[in-house]
């Protein structure tokens, strides 16, 4: 189905693929004791994904990643 979706593509369509990538805590450079052995950290979630879209005749892709602080 993915594939017949990107081989049949319109001028004026675009398919967008996004997948989850990593949960990421987030640290200091330099971090005093209390928030290096407690549980502070921030956490980020990436995703990464790619769009497609028709350009004359040929498929064209352009890749991206998106940071959100939600971890769901």
């Amino acid at each position: 189905m993915y594939r017949y979706a990107k081989a049949n593509l319109h001028s004026n369509e675009c398919i967008i693929h996004v997948d989850f990538a990593d949960n990421f805590s987030c640290r200091y450079s330099m971090e005093i004791q209390s928030v290096h052995f407690g549980s502070s950290h921030k956490q980020a979630t990436l995703h990464n994904g790619v769009f497609y879209v028709m350009k004359g005749q040929s498929l064209c892709d352009t890749c991206f990643c998106t940071i959100s602080d939600c971890k769901a």
